[in-house]
């Protein structure tokens, strides 16, 4: 049973007239819920809906399709395509559409962006309907701009990838190179005078004066070595992390940074005295602090550096901000995929739902800020009945 398609006029109640398809059967078998169920796809649907007769005049139009015209519907009903859409005039739109309502086969567009709409892309569909034309329209450029976002957050994921690797092996070669340098020379000569002190005790024979000199000789060399020791390992981990916790080893960091650099650093840490933290999260927080703190004294050109951590005053969360004074960072850096440093803040942030925020102002400084909301503290338990 062949289905034709007819329209009534009935009132929308809001400005006037307005029409809306009603599907039937030659045989008016069509069910009353059926006809519901196809009003209000017509209604509701977020895609653009268009009927034009033969002859190419607008007969309906949905709310979708007015919202993206930004036109009232008593505006539209009656235009002809061409003055709703000026752009088809010198495309190959026109005669498409034509060509659907002549052969009955459907056309679609999958990548449309209108002249009047920069950045804006859809998706087009034309169909012959009721011996006219029917469009269907739908935005696709959030979906186009996610799979870009997703294209370029995968390329980043594999660039970092790639990075860290070549990270790690240069990690390796410098950790190696310091202990050979440092420590090589070191337990040389220890075990040198050890040879020595051995060979003149068995020799045995008068005390040999020089003995307690060469013995304060391989102390110091030796304290020398914990030294070196202790340096390396406290380079790939701090034990101050380990041992006393976040608070001091945020501490220890600035005290040898200005050891090591003339950088003006005022420290403020709000809280609670003896504030402990997850170990996993105390990790993520100090390396994004060491990295911040270090990007500063590589390429900020600063003079004074502000470091504030502690509880955010307007919620419940950890708060860490690193200010300075320097030459402010361009947002094409902060941006740049090869900004690794910034793309491993925001991989460590991702398993505490936290959120980083860089903002730079030309000759006047950086600030990096990051927030960790904290989880919800346990109810303290009822009290059990007696």
């Amino acid at each position: 049973m062949q289905v034709e398609a007819r329209f009534q006029r009935k009132s929308t109640g809001v400005g006037g007239e307005a029409s809306s398809p009603v599907f039937s059967r030659d045989a008016g078998d069509i069910r009353p819920i059926q006809q519901r169920f196809l009003r209000k796809i017509w209604s509701s649907s977020r895609d653009f809906f268009l009927i034009f007769s033969r002859d190419l005049i607008l007969l309906d139009i949905n709310r979708a399709a007015l919202a993206r015209l930004k036109k009232r519907k008593k505006e539209v009903i009656g235009l002809h395509l061409l003055e709703i859409f000026p752009h088809l005039e010198n495309s190959d739109g026109r005669q498409k559409y034509q060509e659907v309502m002549r052969t009955g086969k459907s056309y679609a567009l999958k990548d449309f962006s209108p002249p009047s709409e920069p950045g804006v892309c859809f998706a087009l569909a034309a169909f012959s309907f009721g011996g006219g034309l029917g469009l269907v329209g739908r935005d696709i450029s959030g979906d186009l701009r996610a799979k870009s976002e997703l294209k370029a957050s995968i390329g980043r994921l594999e660039s970092l990838n790639a990075h860290n690797q070549a990270l790690r092996e240069e990690e390796s070669k410098r950790i190696a190179r310091e202990i050979h340098d440092e420590m090589s020379p070191i337990l040389s000569a220890l075990k040198m005078d050890l040879f020595r002190l051995r060979e003149k005790w068995n020799n045995g024979g008068d005390p040999d004066p020089s003995i307690p000199v060469r013995i304060a000789e391989m102390i110091d060399l030796t304290d020398r070595s914990i030294a070196s020791v202790r340096r390396i390992c406290s380079e790939l981990r701090p034990a101050v992390l380990d041992d006393l916790g976040l608070i001091d080893a945020i501490e220890w960091q600035v005290e040898e940074s200005r050891k090591r650099s003339p950088l003006k650093c005022r420290l403020q840490l709000d809280g609670d005295e003896g504030m402990t933290f997850d170990p996993d999260l105390s990790l993520c927080i100090f390396r994004i602090f060491q990295e911040g703190f270090t990007n500063i004294l590589r390429h900020a050109q600063a003079a004074r550096a502000t470091v504030r951590f502690g509880r955010s005053l307007s919620s419940r969360a950890l708060e860490l901000k690193i200010r300075d004074n320097g030459r402010g960072i361009r947002p094409e850096e902060i941006s740049d995929p090869r900004s690794f440093g910034l793309i491993g803040m925001h991989d460590r942030l991702r398993p505490f739902n936290g959120r980083l925020t860089i903002r730079g102002v030309p000759g006047k400084g950086t600030t990096l800020k990051v927030i960790i909301p904290l989880p919800d503290e346990p109810a303290p338990p009822s009290p059990r009945p007696r």
